[in-house]
């Protein structure tokens, strides 16, 4: 099987710092995978956050996103207590969504240690159905 291979699109959008949690290691000592998502959503919170959103749940009327798939890529292991660099940038926007391409960073080396891609779409909470992407969201990160 092939391994999965990400690029990381132009220039980012946002950078954040994170420690690294004891809850974070697994048994295996390291950061596994179902933590990388969960940085991933602190991540992408942080963002919305920052562009002057509550959360990602209301972004337009009643509209708010979902997670469609993700890809991780490890490129090193993260340990307890490891300060940790996240730089975020996005591609391949269409009517619904788009990808969020992350590369967390060791501390002060910047040795990349993940690289993920996680794609969203808009979602109509009241509906319960796909959404075109909001223009007032379009206009915040443009």
């Amino acid at each position: 099987m092939g391994r999965v291979s990400l690029e990381f699109p132009g220039k980012p959008v946002f950078t954040c710092p994170f420690p690294v949690r004891i809850t974070d290691i697994n048994y295996a000592g390291h950061m596994g995978m179902d933590i990388v998502l969960g940085l991933a959503h602190d991540i992408r919170l942080k963002y919305f956050q920052s562009i002057g959103y509550k959360n990602e749940l209301v972004v337009g009327d009643s509209i708010g996103i979902v997670t469609t798939d993700a890809e991780i890529v490890f490129k090193a292991e993260i340990f307890y207590e490891d300060s940790l660099e996240a730089v975020m940038a996005f591609s391949d926007f269409n009517k619904y969504g788009f990808d969020i391409h992350y590369i967390i960073k060791k501390g002060p080396t910047g040795i990349e240690a993940i690289q993920l891609k996680t794609g969203i779409v808009f979602f109509d909470i009241q509906k319960r159905q796909v959404s075109p992407i909001p223009e007032s969201f379009m206009k915040k990160i443009t």
